[in-house]
């Protein structure tokens, strides 16, 4: 699941809209990393949702290497 929220720039208070109408927009993002995709370059960011056999398989794997 992804979660959006947009703002607008003319809904913010007019002291806080003054300070930021030149500012360029900004994206914020938080996706949370699975155990054995640290230091690695992709992953499947849906893996918390069940993920497949796949993570099934990585995270068995990362485990086993672990130890």
């Amino acid at each position: 699941m992804i979660e959006i929220q947009y703002y607008r720039k003319s809904n913010f208070e007019i002291d806080y809209f003054a300070k930021i109408k030149d500012n360029p927009p900004m994206f914020h993002s938080k996706i949370s990393i699975p155990s054995y995709a640290l230091g690695v370059g992709k992953f499947d960011v849906n893996w918390e949702s069940g993920g497949g056999i796949n993570h099934v398989c990585k995270n068995l794997l990362y485990q086993l290497m672990r130890k």
